[in-house]
């Protein structure tokens, strides 16, 4: 995948590349800076295509990303250039993927009839001719598809809270459950105001791993409107919130860039998941995960269209679960029928419709009743 990013292109690099026939230009070194494709370097051709390559490792940094334009034919000839993106693994997690995305935005700008080709590296040692001449031809219908601005935050923190997870799992010693999760347990302020959302006598909950990451706390309970949403997250640190739109219970994991070290991050990151469901185990009817790092992005239309594309999690108890009493499966079994077998005729005429019979009802060939107890 890739993103849609709004670059220009420099007057340096227009005037290089145009007048690269009359200067028998062979390289071009283009960095993104300032959200502008710069000319860093270009050099004119000495001799074949294959030992001028040569030159190109040689301009090229471990730790920085850049675009290489390589003539490796005679202008007189269709597409004489190739783009050599080179984007190192160690490179910031925004700059590959700002590099990723914008290499093909370059070449739609300067004409892609210009180019045969596009190959990618991510170490010094790769960039060499003869894996450049391995390339294919890139199909336009293999080209990522865009990302917004938005969705790259996104990226960025769901790769940063994975490193800080696996981090955090390799350094706690945890009992064995299959899942890289860290459960805490929550203090009677938390769990008052967990009530409190779920009776909806209140719309908004802060929570806290305090000082220490040992408990979940509350920090405060109130009753928020969606316009003021972003005045009453605390973007000095990191923060779990839930807020309840519409009925909605929105879980909100505000990550801000500044003020959260890779600790807290890798802490709050491990608890997440597990947070959610112990929400759930308050009996609230619907959780949906929402991350945030900037104050733009808290607004209920964000929250609509993201939280829109991901399954909701659903969570309905049963009264022996609720009463801490673990044997329900006669209940959750009732609860399943009740769901899967119904009066009402079915929709379109091609669906099998099950009528009532209790737990008697014959069900047809290939349709398979969830054991008792696996839906709640």
């Amino acid at each position: 995948m890739s993103i849609k990013v709004n670059l220009s292109v420099s007057e340096g690099v227009k005037t290089a590349f145009q007048n690269a026939r009359n200067e028998s230009t062979r390289i071009m070194k283009i960095t993104i800076s300032n959200e502008s494709f710069e000319l860093v370097s270009s050099e004119v051709q000495a001799g074949t295509s294959s030992i001028d390559f040569k030159r190109v490792p040689t301009m090229l940094n471990e730790a920085e990303p850049c675009i290489i334009l390589y003539r490796d034919k005679e202008f007189t000839l269709p597409a004489p250039w190739i783009i050599v993106s080179f984007v190192p693994d160690n490179a910031d997690v925004n700059q590959r993927m700002l590099y990723a995305s914008s290499k093909t935005a370059l070449r739609d700008y300067l004409g892609k009839n210009n180019f045969s080709k596009i190959k990618d590296f991510s170490t010094i040692d790769e960039v060499s001719w003869k894996n450049v001449q391995t390339v294919d031809l890139q199909s336009s219908s293999n080209e990522p598809k865009p990302w917004s601005q938005r969705e790259v935050v996104i990226r960025d923190l769901e790769v940063q809270e994975g490193l800080a997870r696996k981090e955090y799992m390799e350094t706690t010693p945890t009992q064995p459950s299959g899942f890289s999760q860290v459960k805490l347990p929550m203090t009677p302020g938390a769990e008052e105001a967990l009530t409190k959302l779920k009776n909806r006598q209140v719309s908004w909950v802060q929570l806290t791993l305090g000082d220490n990451f040992d408990k979940i706390d509350c920090v405060l309970t109130k009753n928020v409107s969606e316009h003021d949403l972003a005045n009453s997250i605390d973007f000095t640190q990191p923060q779990f919130y839930l807020y309840d739109l519409s009925g909605s219970i929105i879980l909100i994991y505000c990550c801000p860039e500044e003020g959260s070290n890779i600790r807290n991050r890798m802490v709050y990151s491990t608890c997440k998941a597990t947070l959610a469901q112990q929400v759930k185990g308050f009996g609230v009817a619907l959780v949906k995960k929402f991350d945030i790092r900037t104050k733009e992005e808290i607004n209920v239309a964000n929250i609509r269209s993201e939280t829109s594309r991901k399954t909701a999690t659903q969570f309905r108890p049963t009264g022996g679960m609720m009463r801490g009493n673990a044997n329900f499966d006669e209940e959750a079994n009732a609860n399943v029928r009740s769901k899967f077998i119904t009066n009402e005729p079915p929709q379109g005429g091609t669906a099998y419709h099950i009528t009532g019979g209790g737990s008697n009802a014959k069900l047809p060939k290939g349709v398979v009743l969830p054991p008792p107890g696996a839906y709640c």
